[in-house]
């Protein structure tokens, strides 16, 4: 299975006769987003960073909702969380997507939590393959409290998303992905938007990769 980082929390999936879109934004984010073609699309919360669907192509079936989902072959969790600290009173509500699975690749993608994950939640997600984390902060937890929910569900691999580089949105006050290495403590940085993952190839202890998308 391929994952390609469009940048902020837009990936693809692309496995074996399947590909899957997260997130994908709307051109506010500062940069722009390709057109895109899937067979599934997930969408975290209806912001417009997140849920710009005209940047797929028509034809895609659409998840945007918590619960459970069998689409397409694939088996897609969908756990309802809070968007802010304050019980999603600033910003209402967000879905964490557990994707299973891709090419026996189990994904997790934790769309904009902005609190503490409850033990429920914990409970389904915990040890998951392939982990992609919001790691800027303001809009969601900050990168030290992130790096200790990442600590708690013990991923294979750990991709961070949701943080600024140099063509980012001054409307979007995040941080940069280094403030998350510092506090997850190692990281190492491709020169590619693309990782190629196996089911045999995981890691045995967490491995964190920055994707580096303007190579697309």
């Amino acid at each position: 299975m391929k994952i390609k980082y469009y940048g902020h929390s837009c990936f693809m999936f692309k496995g074996e006769g399947i590909t899957i879109v997260t997130d994908p934004y709307d051109p506010s984010v500062g940069y722009d987003l390709p057109q895109l073609k899937a067979d599934i699309v997930t969408v975290s919360h209806q912001h417009s960073d997140h849920n710009y669907l005209k940047a797929v192509r028509p034809g895609a079936a659409v998840v945007d909702i918590p619960g459970e989902h069998n689409v397409k072959g694939v088996k897609i969790n969908g756990y309802e969380v809070n968007h802010d600290s304050k019980g999603g009173s600033q910003r209402g509500k967000s879905i964490i997507f557990d994707i299973d699975n891709v090419d026996g690749v189990r994904l997790c993608h934790l769309g904009d939590l902005g609190e503490r994950l409850r033990d429920d939640v914990l409970e389904k997600i915990a040890g998951v393959d392939v982990l992609f984390v919001p790691a800027g902060g303001f809009f969601t937890l900050e990168p030290e409290q992130i790096a200790e929910e990442v600590r708690r569900i013990g991923p294979k691999i750990l991709i961070p998303m949701h943080y600024a580089v140099e063509t980012t949105s001054g409307d979007l006050p995040i941080k940069p992905v280094d403030q998350f290495i510092k506090a997850y403590g190692e990281g190492e940085k491709l020169s590619s938007d693309e990782l190629e993952v196996t089911a045999g190839s995981l890691p045995q202890t967490t491995k964190l990769y920055v994707l580096d998308f303007y190579n697309r």
